[in-house]
């Protein structure tokens, strides 16, 4: 905290003391680097591992038949242009594996590249592209009995 220029004694104590509220290092704990101990000790701890799968099964009970609709990649929070630069040497490899596999003969995996952030612009971009194409649908297809 100190890097960036708070000091956790000012967060707490008597008010006469204090000059920042303690939400201001709760605001600052999900924004430390994912290397830090707070990150760490999170992806360390069985309690929350196990609340976790099982908040996660309970989710999915509930939602066997309703389709998903968050983002299919991760937050462009912390998206740099080297995971950028990463994310394309990884996809790369990947088709140099499937070539020398297909080369020796085998049967090649299917590439699916690295998920990049996804924003509000392109869900909303994929909902209205989809509606277009389900009303073009809709135009060739006549109606069924199960509509009527």
């Amino acid at each position: 905290m100190l890097e960036r220029g708070i000091d956790i004694r000012e967060c707490f104590g008597p008010h006469t003391i204090r000059n920042r509220d303690w939400r201001t290092i709760w605001s600052l704990k999900d924004r430390l680097p994912h290397g830090s101990q707070y990150r760490s000790a999170l992806a360390m701890d069985r309690e929350l591992a196990e609340q976790m799968l099982a908040a996660e099964q309970a989710e999915a009970e509930l939602d066997l038949y309703e389709e998903k609709t968050e983002p299919a990649g991760p937050a462009p929070e912390g998206y740099t242009i080297d995971s950028y630069l990463l994310l394309s040497i990884i996809d790369a490899l990947q088709g140099v594996q499937a070539a020398v596999i297909a080369a020796a003969g085998g049967d090649p995996p299917r590439m699916t590249p690295m998920p990049r952030p996804v924003t509000a612009v392109d869900i909303v971009r994929d909902a209205q592209r989809d509606e277009s194409m389900q009303g073009l649908i809709d135009q060739f297809t006549g109606s069924t009995w199960e509509d009527e």
